[in-house]
């Protein structure tokens, strides 16, 4: 299952850099995060992706999160071209990867990064 993820939610439950205490990782599980674009063809493209390995990955969470919706959270995060997906490992800073991935590519990544 993918869900929905606003500003507050990444802050309060994958990673606070706003906090007396940031950075600090919140997540208790490894977290990818599509970045996306309503309507963007590649967006949708790369949510088809993500949402097959949300069915495959049942130890990672996995959130999206619209960028016109939430531009503030992307540009915090530095996000300059959709789709892009933030990888958040449970004790190490998160990264992000930018364009369109295959599913394969895409589970190798994930699964060199979160130690799978």
């Amino acid at each position: 299952m993918i869900t929905q993820l606003a500003k507050a939610g990444f802050l309060e439950n994958i990673y606070d850099f706003e906090g007396p205490e940031a950075p600090q990782n919140r997540n208790r599980k490894p977290a990818a995060l599509l970045f996306y674009k309503i309507g963007d063809a590649h967006s949708a493209s790369q949510l088809a992706v993500f949402t097959a390995l949300a069915e495959k990955f049942s130890g990672v969470l996995f959130f999206k999160t619209d960028v016109m919706k939430e531009q503030l959270l992307a540009a915090d995060l530095g996000i300059r071209r959709i789709p892009a997906i933030l990888f958040a490992p449970v004790d190490e800073k998160p990264s992000i990867a930018y364009g369109l991935c295959s599913e394969t590519a895409l589970a190798k990544t994930m699964t060199k990064i979160f130690k799978l």
